[in-house]
């Protein structure tokens, strides 16, 4: 949402035909409700909560959903129909009055009987029904809703990503030099990804030990296991870490502290814009800002959330920004401040306008070291090529017709290999066809990701592997994704034309992954664009 929300910053977004939103994934806040209806206009919003086990709660489609909040939380809702939930005490399983916090307990015929080749505590049988502990801590309202406050496991959800901080921790264990850390990582709180791994350690670190920690865990976890911080509990204030009488530590009460310190830490502003955006970069990343390498790729310690998170604490702190899409194009940090400075300049009085280059990076297609999956492989190189052009020759084209290959993030590769969902969209067009068609191609031009391909082989490539393939811009690919197609009376049949859509391979898989029709309204004496689109590609298009 937050995501979304940036996207349609400078556009005016008009959604005359949505009826509905379904919010889920991670825990929703009331900023969140109020930033959908905002930007989307929706007319209802839905609070979804759901695991992979089949638990099922919902508030279904409501008009005004921030009535369902309480305490600043907002509801889940109530179990679909047939199901049943109680909330029950941590430690002795009983269920608790309504309004006292306790752990969610679930059971209905959506749900799985347990894990397999698996024993689990987590299931269990009581009234002859089967129950699955959730986990999560929650509460009954007084209204027969439900609120989650919290998450009895320790789990992360960064992005809709849960991340165990144990396996962070568990890693940093096994290096010697890294023992007497005794390191804790807790969820730190983020405008644009939830939450986010913050390292608690016994003692202090160096700059070089935590230069050594992040390139570990980025190496052996993934970019979005990096911590935003490193804290001694020196810094906290502590002695040693908070435990119960039995010896656990409190890591409810070290994850309020660690709130409190991470807000007192914000980047200051400064009058350098340079000195600004590499304090947050490095607050961002868990660095000194002397260990920041702002020429180096920032896609070698940045996924598409830090670069949100960095975007949007820029703006706030400096006023400038420019589009997503743009911000998300930039290669490096220094290319960030150096984009910003020129923007800043302009608004500042200086009628410079910034200019952005439409030519080609590279003359021909891509090389090995141009795709990111490949690494050194020379023979992931020759695969990928191979799989490509099998695909590409069927549709007349070849390997110099490419413009780049790189991976899909794991959710598109899933949806593009098991579902072939699409979406039709209007958006108000200008007068003359041909005007129409220009603008097409242009937006083309400036979003390759819409020329492009989604391409998977469980036999040649990793199974969790999807790679997009985006095609240079030429007459030959244009003519497949933009149809002139025949006039229609009025806008009415329009509508019709674009629900009943007359080209039931457009957009299918493996692409290309957008398609568009043309058509001239004479009702309205204007030209109208019908899209069809693979669910992978719709933000950019909302774009425009």
């Amino acid at each position: 949402m937050n995501a979304l929300a940036q996207l349609t910053e400078d556009i005016s977004l008009e959604t005359p035909s949505l009826k509905s939103v379904i919010l889920a994934g991670m825990t929703v806040n009331p900023s969140i409700v109020q930033r959908c209806q905002e930007v989307l206009g929706t007319s209802t919003l839905e609070n979804f909560y759901g695991m992979t086990e089949g638990v099922f709660i919902s508030t279904g489609p409501m008009a005004d959903l921030t009535t369902a909040v309480l305490n600043d939380i907002v509801a889940i809702g109530k179990p679909i129909s047939g199901a049943q939930v109680r909330v029950c005490d941590a430690k002795n399983g009983s269920t608790v009055p309504v309004g006292v916090e306790g752990v969610l307990h679930f059971s209905g015929a959506t749900l799985v009987k347990g894990y397999m080749n698996c024993e689990s505590d987590e299931f269990y049988n009581s009234e002859n029904r089967t129950w699955f502990v959730t986990g999560d801590q929650a509460f009954m309202g007084n209204d027969k809703q439900l609120y989650i406050v919290g998450r009895h496991k320790d789990i992360i959800v960064r992005g809709g990503k849960n991340l165990s901080p144990s396996r962070i921790e568990d890693l940093l264990s096994q290096n010697p030099h890294f023992f007497a850390l005794e390191p804790q990582v807790v969820a730190g709180e983020d405008d644009i990804a939830g939450e986010v791994p913050i390292v608690v350690t016994r003692v202090p670190t160096t700059d070089d030990m935590e230069d050594m920690m992040q390139k570990s865990i980025c190496k052996n976890l993934g970019v979005h296991y990096t911590p935003r911080a490193w804290i001694s509990l020196d810094s906290l204030g502590l002695d040693g870490f908070p435990r119960t009488s039995s010896g656990k530590i409190q890591m409810a009460k070290l994850k309020g502290l660690v709130a409190n310190y991470m807000k007192a830490k914000e980047p200051a502003h400064t009058s350098h814009l340079s000195s600004t955006i590499v304090a947050i970069w490095s607050q961002l990343l868990g660095i000194q800002s002397s260990r920041l390498d702002t020429s180096a790729p920032v896609t070698q310690a940045a996924d598409s959330i830090l670069m949100l998170s960095a975007r949007a604490k820029i703006k706030r702190q400096t006023g400038l920004g420019i589009s997503l899409t743009e911000w998300l194009a930039i290669p490096t940090i220094a290319e960030q401040i150096e984009t910003l400075e020129r923007v800043g300049t302009r608004v500042h009085g200086n009628t410079e306008e910034l200019t952005k280059s439409q030519g080609e990076i590279r003359s021909g297609p891509p090389r090995m070291e141009d795709m990111v999956h490949i690494g050194d492989d020379e023979t992931a190189f020759h695969i990928t090529k191979e799989i490509v052009e099998k695909i590409l020759e069927k549709q007349e084209f070849s390997w110099e017709d490419v413009k780049d290959v790189f991976p899909c993030t794991d959710f598109i590769h899933i949806l593009g290999r098991t579902r072939t969902p699409r979406s039709a969209i209007t958006p108000p067009v200008s007068d003359i066809l041909q005007e129409m068609r220009a603008a097409l191609e242009k937006t083309l031009l400036v979003h390759p990701i819409m020329l492009s391909y989604l391409i998977t082989d469980n036999e040649l490539l990793d199974k969790e592997l999807g790679l997009y393939v985006t095609m240079r811009h030429s007459t030959k690919i244009l003519e497949k994704c933009i149809l002139n197609f025949d006039s229609v009376d009025t806008l009415e049949q329009l509508r019709t034309l674009a629900m009943d859509y007359p080209f039931e391979d457009h957009a299918m898989l493996p692409g290309p992954l957008f398609r568009c029709l043309v058509v001239f309204v004479r009702e309205t004496n204007s030209a109208a664009v019908i899209s069809n689109s693979r669910c992978h590609i719709i933000p950019i298009i909302l774009a425009f």
